[in-house]
């Protein structure tokens, strides 16, 4: 909770195993990494309806469920 946070939304075709990738570096020992699954990705159940508006409240959720209010974001496509 004291690193900087960093959230992982992977692209197509992907899912938050690519951050399992990322977090194997010693460079990220000083990060916070979260790796969150789009909806019907990896883990995650098919949401068919989901915009991309709705996908950011489950984000902000998450995020606000966690008490993280500063972070960055890395994405691929």
């Amino acid at each position: 909770p004291q690193n900087p946070t960093l959230l992982l939304v992977h692209g197509f075709p992907g899912c938050a195993d690519h951050g399992k990738l990322m977090s194997g570096s010693p460079y990220w020992k000083s990060i916070r990494l979260i790796a969150v699954d789009r909806p019907g990705y990896g883990d995650s159940d098919p949401q068919p309806n989901i915009t991309p508006i709705d996908f950011a409240e489950q984000i902000t959720a998450l995020l606000n469920q966690k008490k993280i209010h500063h972070f960055s974001i890395i994405s691929v496509s």
